[in-house]
C-alpha cells in the first residue's frame, strides 16, 4: 500500500498550471475575538520572556 500525498487526487483533475496558482493566492488574515488575541499576546510575552532565561541557562552549562 502506497502513501498517497494530499495532491495526487487533484494532479488528475487539474490542469498543470492550476495547483501552483491555486497555492500562489493569499488568503488573509482571521479576524480574532478579544479573548484569543489576549491569549496570543500572553504566549508572545512569554515566549520573549523565557528566550532570554533559556539563552543563559545554555551558556552556563557550556562554561561547566
Amino acid at each position: 500500500m502506497s502513501v498517497m500525498s494530499p495532491e495526487e487526487p487533484l494532479q488528475g483533475i487539474l490542469e498543470p498550471g492550476q495547483l501552483s496558482k491555486s497555492r500562489r493566492t493569499r488568503l488573509g488574515r482571521k479576524a480574532l475575538g478579544p479573548g484569543l488575541l489576549i491569549l496570543m499576546w500572553s504566549l508572545r510575552i512569554y515566549v520573549f520572556l523565557a528566550l532570554p532565561l533559556v539563552g543563559y541557562i545554555f551558556f552556563s552549562s557550556l562554561k561547566g
